[in-house]
């Protein structure tokens, strides 16, 4: 059981957290495999270009929690320990929905 956010390591722990401190009904003890909650995302569908492209080593979406969630949680992994905020400020444009014409 995580109670402290400083010791959220991964997605599992991050789940674990977030059933502990925020009461999301998440179960724990039958999650085996993380991988299976998750939605694969290439970084070309964030719309970005080579040079950011090449700064993603992952990014995953956590399949829905409950019905009709109306939000999603993203998981990116970024290829260096430095923080990239340029990166992420072109992966978070590109998870906002265009305005249909």
């Amino acid at each position: 059981m995580i109670t402290d956010l400083r010791r959220v390591t991964d997605l599992k722990t991050m789940l674990d957290y977030f059933a502990t401190n925020l009461d999301w009904n998440i179960d724990m003890d039958y999650i085996e495999d993380i991988d299976d909650l998750l939605f694969d995302y290439k970084p070309e569908l964030f719309g970005l270009t080579d040079e950011y492209h090449a700064k993603i080593k992952s990014a995953n979406q956590i399949r829905p929690l409950v019905e009709d969630q109306p939000w999603g949680i993203f998981s990116i992994e970024f290829d260096s320990n430095h923080f990239e905020v340029s990166a992420l400020r072109k992966v978070l444009s590109g998870l906002i929905p265009k305005p249909q014409c």
